[in-house]
């Protein structure tokens, strides 16, 4: 019995041990061949041994345990909050804690609703230690939201992809999207994509179909996109 990652299903059974280690083997290319697709490293020389387990136990999804790695790091800044001040906790809270739960984010953007929205729910926890109300903390933090972050960097490899044209994010790349003729509704630009025809919610919250409308959108609302750096598209994205 073989586990496999995320996007094959979770088991597979064979007879013959031979078979098993090919499929192991195969299914370890293709995660080095996802990780270089999406700028993910691995250090094999870190790796001691596999786990492997049955159906009753199944693999904790990757953003909880992101989560609950997380809720355990502000239960720590919380008891140490009394002796920070407002800066400190904050940047503690910048430094320590949010980066891991934005780790390849792009990757597992498509997950359940619910798995992200227990990710989600770690950072007003956070930021509640402040002692102000929600609206105080987003206008005087500056902290926004993690899915409006997600969004952000999705939009930042779309614009390194289709206008910079980095090499290594070549996979990535959107086809562009037809010639149409602009009306009050759409309008007509070289920079938008096709966005792909989407059955589910989880096909819409993927990295294809929910950067390609970002992008367009973001493009519509832009009209300089060509001509920004990274660093601009970063500001306007955030605005």
């Amino acid at each position: 019995m073989v586990p496999l990652y995320h996007g094959f299903p979770p088991y597979i059974l064979y007879s013959s041990p031979q078979r098993a280690v090919r499929e192991v083997n195969r299914q370890l290319r293709l995660v080095a061949k996802w990780g270089e697709a999406w700028q993910v490293g691995f250090s094999p020389e870190k790796t001691k041994a596999m786990i492997y387990h049955g159906p009753q136990l199944p693999p904790r999804p990757f953003q909880d345990a992101c989560a609950l790695e997380a809720s355990q790091h502000v239960s720590d800044l919380r008891r140490m909050a009394r002796s920070l001040d407002f800066q400190g906790i904050l940047t503690l809270y910048k430094a320590q804690i949010r980066h891991c739960m934005e780790y390849s984010a792009l990757s597992w953007i498509s997950s359940a609703a619910t798995h992200l929205q227990r990710l989600d729910a770690v950072q007003p926890r956070a930021l509640r230690l402040l002692e102000r109300d929600r609206q105080q903390q987003e206008e005087q933090t500056g902290v926004t939201s993690l899915g409006h972050r997600r969004n952000v960097s999705a939009l930042v490899v779309q614009h390194k992809d289709q206008v910079l044209e980095v090499p290594h994010l070549s996979v990535l790349r959107l086809p562009p999207r037809g010639v149409r003729r602009e009306t009050r509704t759409t309008t007509s630009s070289d920079m938008l994509v096709q966005v792909p025809r989407s059955h589910s919610r989880q096909h819409q919250r993927s990295y294809t179909t929910g950067t390609a409308r970002l992008w367009n959108s973001f493009t519509a609302a832009t009209s300089d996109t060509q001509t920004m750096s990274t660093q601009q598209v970063k500001v306007a994205a955030h605005m």
